[in-house]
């Protein structure tokens, strides 16, 4: 992002207006540029340290949110049966920080977006389905909280069977519901962000996840 803003002049971007978005560690790594921006959690590599790395507005598409909650979480879904082994060589969630999700708390709060949260954050984009076995649907709903606790604008679509991806992300109604989000908020258009019904993207839940 800094990078982007040092060359905006070069490629013809408007440095005033950064939006992200992405799906699954994508969203992760969105909803962490939103609430760990501007508060120099890490340390400026790449250069361009005279740059601000904030953001004006966040798309978390199924995202972990908190990895010291995600353990509890999973075990607690009543939809589906979590695929990982925790704390395995399998688990993508270890295999981040490179350590233990019980043990290693410094870690855990250094890549979980909930732990950098203040009034100041960018208004953000949650989109989640409730049958999903990778990320947990109870952390974006954490994650909303937690933002609505201070007071960030914050919108959380719920995609009711829908598990980790899935044709009802894709729908029309859901793409334009993405960009009301970024119209407004990156282009200052004037444009009601309004919820997609639930019973509009319904689905069955994906076989063998229940």
């Amino acid at each position: 992002i800094r990078w982007l803003r040092g060359h905006a002049g070069k490629y013809g971007l408007d440095a005033e207006k950064v939006g992200v978005v992405g799906g699954s560690a994508g969203g992760h790594l969105s909803a962490l540029v939103g609430t760990a921006g501007g508060a120099k959690a890490f340390p400026q590599i790449g250069g361009f340290s005279d740059q601000s790395d904030d953001v004006q507005c966040v798309c978390d598409i199924f995202g972990p949110a908190n990895f010291a909650t995600v353990m509890q979480q999973a075990a607690d879904d009543k939809n589906v049966r979590n695929i990982f082994k925790f704390n395995s060589d399998s688990d993508p969630y270890a295999l981040l920080i490179g350590g233990n999700l019980e043990t290693d708390r410094e870690k855990v709060a250094a890549v979980s977006p909930v732990h950098y949260i203040t009034a100041d954050d960018p208004p953000t984009l949650i989109l989640h389905g409730t049958h999903d076995a990778l990320v947990p649907y109870a952390q974006s709903v954490e994650l909303a909280e937690s933002l609505r606790a201070k007071g960030v604008p914050v919108w959380l679509q719920t995609l009711p069977g829908s598990g980790h991806g899935g044709a009802a992300f894709s729908k029309p109604s859901v793409m334009t519901l993405m960009g009301n989000f970024f119209d407004r908020h990156l282009r200052g258009v004037d444009v009601e962000i309004r919820l997609v019904p639930e019973s509009e993207l319904a689905v069955d839940p994906p076989a063998g996840r229940q």
